[in-house]
């Protein structure tokens, strides 16, 4: 039987991987839509200086989670104070695209949302009828590829996102994340996400790369957006966005962890209440885990 004193770390570390498992499997029954797909458990296991820090990801219609027990106290965080557990998206989507689910190339199987790729079936059909070289994963740059209403992303070796492109203002998507009991971080989800095993991330950061991980699973590219959080009056700035002045790019080279720290406490102040959200705006979505 699953408590709420299990999903937060003084007791989460205690429980073995067997135990962990069990939990996480509870937790995606108890609070993620019943009707989506749920794929690709993993068990995910981070270096720190307090010995492992475990937890778990998973596909959900297609988009990567992972899970973040809670803390009280600053556990995790000294930073911050209590954070209620949740699953939250392992990378920013860009508010203009929708993902709907992944294309293996080489089998052509579709995972996702299954009513949505059904729908545009003909198109993703077209699709995997286009040149090898237009398919081609193993391409060097990341380009977008079009298909009238669709958009494919390279995710790994051989498999394309499915991506939907919509406008919406940040109404419309805040609704359309709370339709299927999701919803945006809030500022403390975000940086207590981004700032677990600090010590960790910033040791692992190598400026060379082109995606870069913090915390247990955030995953971040370099392109210059802004990510939403629930309250549309402020976003945070990719850290490491090149126009933002990281490892490179056009801005000014950061050369101390606490420069980094900053940026990545640090809040802009935005207004995304009005009109259709811009191609640089981005999202993650999160899944809080409360039990009543």
């Amino acid at each position: 039987m699953i408590t709420e004193k299990m999903l937060y770390w003084n007791s989460w570390h205690q429980l073995t991987v067997e135990e962990q498992q069990r939990v996480f499997e509870q937790i995606l029954r108890y609070f993620v839509n019943p009707l989506w797909n749920v794929e690709n458990i993993k068990y995910l296991e981070t270096p720190s200086q307090n010995g492992p820090l475990r937890t778990f990801e998973v596909n959900l219609n297609g988009q990567t989670y992972f899970f973040m027990p809670g803390q009280e106290a600053g556990t995790v965080v000294a930073e911050l104070d209590d954070v209620a557990p949740f699953l939250m998206s392992v990378q920013a989507l860009p508010s203009s695209l929708k993902l709907i689910g992944q294309l293996n190339l080489v089998n052509g199987e579709r995972h996702g949302n299954q009513k949505l790729l059904k729908k545009h079936d003909r198109e993703i059909t077209a699709y995997l009828e286009r040149s090898s070289d237009s398919l081609n994963p193993f391409a060097s740059d990341n380009d977008l590829f079009g298909n009238h209403d669709l958009v494919f992303i390279p995710a790994n070796n051989g498999v394309m996102h499915i991506f939907v492109q919509q406008s919406l203002k940040f109404a419309g998507l805040r609704r359309e994340l709370r339709r299927d009991g999701a919803n945006l971080p809030t500022r403390n989800q975000w940086e207590y996400a981004a700032l677990a095993n600090w010590s960790g991330s910033f040791a692992a950061i190598d400026d060379t790369q082109s995606q870069h991980q913090l915390g247990l699973g955030m995953l971040f590219d370099t392109l210059p957006t802004l990510e939403m959080l629930d309250d549309p009056a402020v976003a945070k700035e990719n850290p490491f966005g090149a126009g933002f002045g990281l490892f490179g790019g056009t801005g000014t080279q950061v050369k101390s962890e606490d420069d980094l720290l900053g940026l990545i406490g640090d809040v802009s102040e935005t207004d995304f209440s009005h009109g259709p959200l811009s191609h640089f705006a981005v999202y993650r979505s999160v899944f809080n885990v409360q039990l009543d």
